[in-house]
Parts: structure tokens; C-alpha cells; sequence
């Protein structure tokens, strides 16, 4: 997952969400240096592949 720069950050967590069934969970831990914001884009990397881009807040 990358928030606004591109960068890479680390996966704590990805598989199953507890208690579901066929819904994914990740856990990323986003560096305390990362500007607050409204609208910071997010997108999962998987095997070369990206997926769609989502925004959240950060603050």
C-alpha cells in the first residue's frame, strides 16, 4: 500500500477477516512522518498487480 508519495509500506497482516467469510483484511502501519490529510490515496499491491485506489483520512 502507498500513501501519497509512492511508498511502500509494510503489511502487518493480510488474509480473511475474523469472523468472515470471503472478506479481506490488511493491516499496514502508516509512518507517523506522513502528512495528515482528507484524501490520502491508498492501493494494495498483489503480484505485480495494483488495485483500484482508495482515499482516507489521515489526521
Amino acid at each position: 500500500m502507498w500513501p501519497r508519495n509512492g511508498q511502500e509500506l509494510p503489511t502487518a497482516y493480510a488474509g480473511i477477516a475474523h469472523g468472515s467469510i470471503g472478506e479481506y483484511e490488511v493491516n499496514v502501519t502508516i509512518p507517523a512522518n506522513t502528512p495528515a490529510g482528507l484524501s490520502v490515496p491508498l492501493a494494495l499491491k498483489q503480484g505485480g498487480q495494483l488495485s483500484n485506489t482508495v482515499s482516507v483520512a489521515l489526521q
